[in-house]
């Protein structure tokens, strides 16, 4: 079966966090350079050329497709929920789902990966941007062969995709800062940031937004200071220490990295001052939800991993069956907080598409 890209739109130049491997089915027929898709640029929206879009489905309803999902971590907890969505959309969109992708962060090895889908005949591809201009070429091969890729997590800017579909880093700090806001009321907000690199734009957009919302803070807003973990728990424990011992007014720590929750709450127990400082976090990784469930942790701020997998194969399942694309070119996955309130709900209630 040949596959083609079904709509053009000039291009427009505008990263989380394990080698597995697949089956593969046969080699397919691939576009040639005179009928290859074009780009997908990064816009706003992805609108199909009204001549360009199918008269007829491209592909048989009944006929098993063939995805691949190239995680950037092969068995990292929250990849799982993602590759949780990827298996649920199989049964229900009828493909064959390959999960492959390093055990370590490579974007080398991802690149592998994603080259060995597209020679071997793979209908579609998942995948994050872990290292955006790295990646970029890779997604041309696929785009000269025919096989559209929906980027998922961290964007790849300037590289021919169906879509991206993201958490708004900038919305996910605006709605943890308004969380924080509604629990301290017209308390003055005193906040260290802990981020796992300090020249991570997504980090950044994040700690923009909080503070873009933090400013409207009855009580004021005083950002004391950012600092990077590297996603080493020890070391975010040490940046903790140190961020109570300079800055004793210190009331609220926001972590932009998930090792940092875990590592807040262990030091705010050791010294006894749960009570002192309200801590927000990010994903649910065990430690964080123990913390949460402890009353040490106040919330955390938890993207829908399972959308990715899940909502990301449809849109792929579809536009190769019906030409049908997605909604936009960037689209926004979501972002819950999770408290004690909802804490044995969310999970379920984010694998629900009704709630998207």
């Amino acid at each position: 079966m040949k596959r083609i890209l079904f709509f053009s739109m000039p291009l427009v130049m505008s990263v989380l966090l394990m080698a597995g491997c697949g089956q593969n089915q046969p080699a397919t027929d691939v576009a040639g350079a005179d009928d290859a898709p074009a780009v997908v640029a990064d816009t706003d929206v992805s609108t199909p050329a009204d001549d360009d879009t199918p008269d007829t489905p491209a592909a048989n309803a009944d006929e098993e497709l063939h995805f691949v999902f190239v995680t950037p971590l092969f068995a990292h907890p929250v990849w799982l929920v993602a590759r949780d969505g990827f298996y649920v959309a199989a049964e229900e969109f009828n493909f064959r789902a390959d999960w492959v992708g390093p055990h370590v962060i490579d974007a080398d090895e991802m690149i592998r990966q994603i080259e060995t889908a597209i020679v071997m005949g793979a209908d579609g591809i998942i995948t994050q941007g872990i290292n955006p201009d790295a990646m970029v070429p890779v997604l041309y091969q696929a785009y000269e062969a025919g096989v559209p890729v929906v980027v998922v997590n961290s964007d790849i800017p300037g590289g021919p995709r169906l879509a991206y579909l993201g958490t708004d880093p900038t919305s996910l700090g605006g709605l943890g800062a308004q969380a924080i806001i509604d629990r301290l009321g017209d308390e003055p907000l005193n906040v260290g940031f802990i981020v796992a690199a300090i020249d991570n734009q997504i980090a950044l957009e994040m700690v923009a937004g909080y503070e873009q919302v933090f400013e409207t803070a009855p009580g004021g807003y005083t950002r004391l200071t950012m600092v990077a973990d590297g996603g080493d728990v020890l070391e975010a424990v040490q940046h903790v220490e140190n961020m109570i011992t300079t800055f004793p007014e210190l009331n609220v720590v926001v972590t932009v990295s998930g090792a940092a929750p875990g590592a807040v709450a262990r030091v705010l127990v050791e010294r006894d001052m749960v009570d002192q400082i309200t801590v927000m976090g990010i994903d649910d990784v065990d430690e964080t939800v123990i913390g949460i469930r402890d009353g040490v942790i106040y919330a955390t701020m938890t993207q829908n991993f399972f959308r990715k997998g899940y909502q990301a194969s449809q849109w792929l399942a579809e536009y190769i069956r019906e030409g049908t694309t997605p909604p936009a070119l960037i689209n926004d996955s979501g972002t819950m907080i999770v408290t004690i309130d909802n804490i044995d709900t969310y999970d379920v209630d984010m694998m629900v598409p009704a709630t998207w």
